[in-house]
């Protein structure tokens, strides 16, 4: 699984490889409980704002 910094383009390679390769999926694991669902939506938000899609979202109950 990369890190944050294998999202950025390479400095290496032509353009036209770049587009060659898909980009990477996205996963947003949620957490329970209420201020935590208030923080996720200003995650959530935030990625909208910045043009992130986000293929995958993951949760789980505040009481499990």
């Amino acid at each position: 699984m990369g890190s944050i910094a294998d999202f950025g383009a390479s400095s290496t390679g032509s353009a036209a490889e770049s587009h060659a390769r898909p980009r990477p999926k996205i996963g947003v694991a949620l957490e329970g409980g209420g201020a935590m669902g208030l923080a996720h939506i200003g995650v959530l938000k935030w990625f909208e704002e910045n043009h992130i899609p986000v293929d995958y979202i993951a949760g789980r109950a505040w009481a499990d």
